[in-house]
């Protein structure tokens, strides 16, 4: 009877042994596995943060550069001379002396002028991102003021054109040219102009109002302009 109530002890405390083993290692199993787990966790974590602090850091290089370039713009705009206050039908505007916006008025509140094709009027504060026909915000002083020129002269149709210089691919440029051309318009028309009143078209390196072999020529060809092509 006492041996074979050993054995049995003897049987049960090798269960309960190898139960604990088991155990055990099945912890140290799980441990690892979580272990992976959170490094994988970790590191794709780590990838999205880098690739989202990167974005962040291309954002605001381009926007520093934009805004840097506005700021370089609007010292240039300075130079259109003081601003003038405008009463034109329901609206009030304050216009440089110089700018486009006064020599357009003028030349529609004058009998004496008729729509032709050669007049054309420069824009003088418009500002594209380089090398795209993506408009700066610093664009929109004036392009509302075209805007309520329109709607207090609701006869008046124009016709915006683009240019650029001569460097660089002679077809890249006319697209350029059309699009940036189309932008200015599509512009007016999302600030409430019809755009039955409204057409563009671009003209790539034609028809340059400055030399090509300065840069200072090459910037005053690469321009959008206006014509009125109804009074």
């Amino acid at each position: 009877m006492n041996e074979n109530r050993n054995w049995w002890l003897w049987l049960i405390g090798t269960l309960v042994l190898i139960g604990f083993l088991w155990t055990q290692v099945q912890s140290c199993q799980q441990n690892e596995w979580s272990d992976r787990t959170k490094n994988a966790i970790h590191g794709f974590t780590a990838e999205i943060d880098s690739s989202r602090i990167k974005a962040e850091m291309a954002i605001k290089a381009a926007n520093a550069k934009f805004d840097s370039a506005g700021l370089y713009f609007r010292a240039q705009w300075d130079k259109l001379g003081k601003s003038i206050n405008i009463r034109l039908d329901t609206f009030t505007m304050s216009l440089p002396e110089k700018g486009i916006e006064l020599k357009l008025l003028e030349w529609l509140q004058s009998k004496s002028n008729v729509v032709d094709k050669k007049t054309w009027f420069n824009f003088d504060r418009i500002l594209f991102q380089t090398g795209s026909a993506t408009l700066n915000n610093i664009s929109d002083e004036q392009l509302d003021n075209i805007v309520r020129i329109m709607k207090a002269m609701p006869k008046v149709e124009f016709k915006i054109g683009g240019y650029t210089d001569n460097t660089g691919d002679p077809k890249a440029n006319f697209e350029l040219s059309k699009a940036r051309a189309e932008a200015v318009m599509n512009a007016l028309i999302e600030k409430g102009i019809n755009a039955s009143r409204l057409s563009a078209e671009g003209y790539g390196a034609e028809h340059p109002v400055a030399d090509n072999n300065t840069p200072e020529g090459r910037e005053l060809n690469r321009r959008v302009a206006i014509r009125v092509t109804k009074k």
